[in-house]
């Protein structure tokens, strides 16, 4: 089985006997060789970035998926999938990134002194769920209008019709519905879950324009462990990390564009826009590079911008759009977008030249983080050249009836509880309360006086039905208590817990109709594996693998 791993973490690995000028060959294939070194390197941050434990089957596990994916790197340079058009702009758009990366963290003083507290704080964030709307802008001083046309009694549904080119967004009053950490852009997201629920933003700087954000409820899952927080530390490191990265980069872009003082020709500005349609599709890398084809000729030369020390065509401008991403080229709804879009490639462009002058792109985060993207893109690309050929099928009804007979037993509703809690700080707090409950104190009461999770305890601690993996350790306790009946205390990593339970659900098995999508979708999964392996077993047809099992087994991680 193909399973790629990408660890984000940096692992310090110390090999027994084993050095770089001394390393041993673990395996051999298609002319490759896997030293010791490095499948050390791969599999301890696989370790590191799981719950599993070092044994014999898994190095085996994890040293077959290195041989596949040299098999696979070889099958992709084959066909000429590592040099073409598609790959030179991915790789060019990661190396890039890369080095953004890097410079900002040339000049951040903190990269490696990120608080505790501030990442227990994003993950109380990783662990919600926020509901809120926004309305955009293309000015900061257009959003503070906005800001206080709300303040005056107008409603995000009235102010979003005249917002809003897109009718969804247009009629819904801007809603984003309800979303988790790291599923919206990182300045929504970062709004989202740190303002208060109620509270109007101020002006947020988005990619393309400005917003003003209302966050309407924010539910938190604290049914988590000192143990779960440990797991995704080094992913929120990262996060945090990144977006004061980002802010940095975000200021010394604005730095940028005072230094380069664009002057635009809005006549050449507003033929762009009305072409932008055009444009958008020729950038997309699904039109062959010899059918691309600019603006017409009489307006493609027309000077676009002028900056101190250079100026852009349309046509120029045009070819540097295949740098931005379908979402970017989707948000031009105005001609200012269209000069956002211009001044942003253009600081990007200036700053990449910095990063470049300082020799970052051998910095090792730098040329670490383009060889995963490296391997990550073509990986999934030579995924998607097996999975696309597959489709989605029309299934035989009689074969999605036989696989729902042969699995209904698994298939089901699981029951679920309606619970309140009152969340204390100590155990001590919790026993007390625990005390006062067994008096017959009214369980609603106290959980409006005294939990600290205040928004269930407006709701007098209700925290709604929820199944036994919602709740997590004490799930199955829950689950399993009478209606009525009191739980605790108990721990909720950092605070203790007692919880009422209010209703309960019984589970139920699922019909045939209503498991059909996710047997249909189970099947097609089961069809694309089938195509990856039948392709692995195919490139190992004919090739020589040898396997020092000797070496596999006597590497000794410290």
């Amino acid at each position: 089985m193909l399973r790629v791993v990408v660890g984000a973490c940096v692992v310090m690995v110390t090999l027994s006997g084993c050095t770089r000028n001394k390393a041993k060959v673990v395996a051999e294939v298609a002319g490759e060789r896997i030293t010791d070194y490095k499948f050390a390197e791969r599999y301890a941050k696989y370790l590191a970035s799981t719950s599993q434990r070092d044994n014999i089957l898994l190095r085996q596990q994890i040293l077959n998926n290195m041989i596949n994916e040299i098999l696979i790197y070889t099958d992709l340079a084959r066909r000429g999938l590592d040099r073409d058009e598609a790959y030179l702009v991915k790789i060019d758009d990661i190396t890039a990134q890369a080095l953004l990366t890097a410079y900002a963290h040339t000049i951040i003083a903190d990269t490696a002194s990120i608080p505790e507290k501030e990442l227990h704080n994003e993950f109380r964030a990783y662990n919600s769920k926020a509901t809120a709307r926004y309305l955009y802008a293309k000015s900061e001083d257009e959003a503070r209008e906005l800001k206080a046309k709300i303040v005056h009694g107008a409603t995000f549904e009235e102010l979003a019709k005249d917002v809003f080119d897109d009718p969804g967004l247009a009629n819904n009053g801007g809603s984003l519905g309800t979303f988790g950490w790291g599923e919206m852009e990182p300045a929504l997201d970062e709004i989202a879950f740190s303002i208060p629920v109620g509270t109007i933003s101020e002006p947020v700087k988005l990619s393309m324009g400005y917003a003003i954000v209302k966050v309407e409820n924010r539910v938190e899952n604290r049914f988590v462990t000192q143990g779960d927080y440990q797991k995704v530390r080094e992913k929120l490191w990262r996060a945090v990390l990144d977006r004061k990265s980002d802010r940095l980069i975000k200021g010394e872009l604005n730095r940028i564009e005072k230094e380069i003082s664009p002057s635009f020709n809005d006549s050449a500005v507003a033929e762009l826009f009305k072409n932008w349609q055009f444009v958008a599709d020729h950038a997309s890398l699904n039109v062959p590079k010899e059918e691309k084809t600019n603006p017409s000729p009489d307006v493609s030369s027309m000077e676009l911008v002028r900056f101190k020390a250079d100026t852009w065509t349309i046509d120029e401008f045009v070819d540097r759009v295949a740098k931005t991403t379908e979402r970017q080229r989707k948000r031009v709804k105005r001609m200012e977008d269209v000069k956002n879009m211009v001044i942003g490639l253009a600081t990007r462009e200036v700053l990449l030249g910095k990063a470049r002058q300082l020799g970052l792109g051998s910095d090792s985060l730098a040329v670490e983080t383009v060889r995963h993207g490296k391997e990550s893109f073509l990986l999934k690309r030579w995924l998607a050249t097996l999975t696309d050929t597959v489709g989605e099928s029309e299934w035989d009804e009689r074969l999605l009836r036989k696989k729902y007979e042969e699995t209904k037993a698994e298939r089901a509703y699981p029951p679920e509880a309606n619970v309140a809690e009152i969340l204390l700080r100590t155990e001590e707090e919790a026993r007390k309360m625990m005390s006062h409950l067994r008096r017959g104190a009214d369980f609603s009461d106290l959980a409006r006086k005294n939990s600290i999770r205040l928004w269930a305890a407006k709701r007098s601690g209700e925290l709604g039905f929820g199944t036994e993996a919602r709740f997590g350790p004490m799930g199955r306790k829950l689950i399993e208590a009478k209606v009525g009946e009191i739980v605790g205390p108990e721990r909720v990593d950092p605070y203790y817990a007692v919880f009422k339970v209010l209703e309960k659900k019984s589970g139920r098995p699922k019909g045939f109709e209503e498991s059909r999508d996710e047997i249909v979708k189970e099947l097609s999964q089961l069809k694309k594996l089938e195509a990856r392996d039948a392709a692995l077993n195919r490139l190992r047809q004919g090739v020589v693998v040898r396997i020092n099992n000797s070496v596999l087994e006597n590497i000794v991680l410290n």
